[in-house]
Parts: structure tokens; sequence; C-alpha cells
């Protein structure tokens, strides 16, 4: 269990630095709304990152009354607890929600930007931990089941 939250980890945050650069490629190239740009990177997004996206999406267009910032707080806060993402990660992406649809284009891809460099920084450190951590944590279990059964017999 341990070690496949390290193992999913790194996925999860290049599949989050892929959506986002998708969103970014929607909403300053190809000129998307919002909703529209969030909802393509759900669709090509793998889960548990898609449903941030989608739920995003779908609560902007659902016209409840919620702020960009407030769906998008909502969809990462209700989509954490399915991930392997760290509360640093979560707070990051949580600070994007700040001047999505409600900055400049300038602005919302510097944004953008630093959240991919910090997300592409993360993965790499992630997979170093996976590579180091996840062998020691099936040892580990490996050696407990061992004793188990030698404790058993």
């Amino acid at each position: 269990m341990i070690s496949g939250t390290f193992a999913r980890r790194p996925f999860e945050l290049q599949e989050m630095r892929r959506a986002l650069e998708i969103l970014e490629t929607e909403m300053l190239y190809s000129a998307s709304l919002l909703p529209s740009a969030m909802e393509k990177a759900g669709d090509l997004a793998g889960p548990p990152v898609a449903r941030i996206f989608r739920e995003a999406a779908r609560l902007i267009r659902s016209g409840e009354g919620l702020t960009v910032r407030e769906a998008w707080t909502y969809s990462i806060e209700s989509a954490y607890r399915l991930t392997s993402l760290t509360p640093q990660d979560r707070q990051i992406l949580l600070e994007l929600g700040d001047c999505l649809g409600s900055s400049s284009r300038d602005d919302q891809e510097r944004h953008l930007r630093r959240i991919q460099d910090y997300l592409a920084t993360h993965e790499a450190r992630a997979r170093a931990e996976m590579d180091s951590y996840c062998r020691m944590w099936q040892y580990l279990g490996l050696s407990a089941g061992l004793i188990l059964a030698i404790l058993l017999y």
C-alpha cells in the first residue's frame, strides 16, 4: 500500500503537468473558453487528474454561482483523497485557482508555467523516491510475510 503511493505519485504529477500544458494551449493559443479548455484537459488526462479538470468545468458551467476559484478549489479538494499527491502539491495547485479566469493572459501563462516547472521538479524527485522506497517497502513486506509464515509453522 505504501509502496503503491510512492509508485503512483510520479505518474500523477506527470499527468497533472500534461493536463496543465493542454489547458495552457487551449486557453492561450486556441482561445477556448475556460470550461471548454478544462474539459479538453480532463478528456486527455488519466485518472484521477481527469476528474479534477472535468469537475471544475462542470461546476463553472453549472450556473450555481461559483467563481472559477471556488470551482477549482472544490474539484482539487474532492479529488485529493483519491490521489497520491502531497499537501505541498495540493497547495500549489490550489494557488492556480487565484489567477484562472480572473487575471490577464500573460499572468495566467506565467502562473501555469510556474506550476508546470514545480510539477516537473517534484516529478523527478518523486521518481527518485519511488526507486528507493518502493524496493524497501516491498522487501519489508516480503520479509514480514516470511517471518509470519515461519512463526505460524
